[in-house]
């Protein structure tokens, strides 16, 4: 870049064509720069589902989630022994009957899993009462224990 910037400044006052090299350099770094910026998600459904719960929720109950941005809006603690979120340390939890423990649960789903949230039905005998979704199919299936 310094070298670019040298023979751009040395050939500056010469009408060239050639000297183009180092603007469009810096062009193009601005505009990676602000590529960078840019980053949509797609995620805003997990924030959803943890404001729905801080609000829609007693401040004392319990909640279970798989998902710290969930937890994290929902205002609740996270206990890290409690916070199982690999699918197959979920399914432990429900199997072993920690999950009644809870008031609430909030499961986060991703698209190519969706047939969880549905087996998760099934397995807790409950009904979701809440279903966060984004776009893409992703959620945030809400369940009431008590």
């Amino acid at each position: 870049l310094v070298v670019l910037h040298g023979a751009w400044r040395d050939q500056r006052t010469k009408r060239q064509t050639k000297n183009w090299l180092f603007p469009a350099v810096c062009v193009l770094i601005l505009l990676f720069g602000l590529d960078g910026l840019y980053s949509p998600t797609n995620k805003t459904y997990l924030k959803e589902a943890g404001v729905w719960l801080k609000e829609n929720t007693p401040a004392k109950s319990s909640l279970f989630g798989n998902n710290l941005i969930v937890m994290y809006y929902s205002g609740r603690k996270v206990s890290r022994y409690e916070a199982v979120y690999e699918w197959q340390r979920t399914r432990e939890l429900i199997r072993s009957g920690r999950w009644l423990n809870y008031d609430y649960l909030a499961f986060r789903i991703k698209r190519e899993d969706s047939k969880r949230s549905v087996l998760l039905a099934q397995m807790l005998r409950k009904d979701s009462i809440k279903t966060v979704r984004n776009k893409k199919g992703d959620q945030v299936v809400i369940f009431q224990v008590r």
